[in-house]
C-alpha cells in the first residue's frame, strides 16, 4: 500500500466512525432509539 492509500483508508474509517457516533448521539438525544449501553 502506498502512503496515499493508507491515508485514504484511515480517513474513510474515521469518517464512518464519526458518522455512526453522531447518528447514535442524535438518536439518543431525540429519544428515537434508546441504547442502554451508552451513557445518557
Amino acid at each position: 500500500m502506498t502512503f496515499g492509500e493508507k491515508l485514504l483508508a484511515f480517513g474513510g474509517y474515521t469518517l464512518v466512525m464519526l458518522a455512526v457516533s453522531a447518528f447514535v448521539w442524535f438518536a439518543n438525544f431525540h429519544g428515537i432509539v434508546s441504547y442502554p449501553v451508552l451513557p445518557h
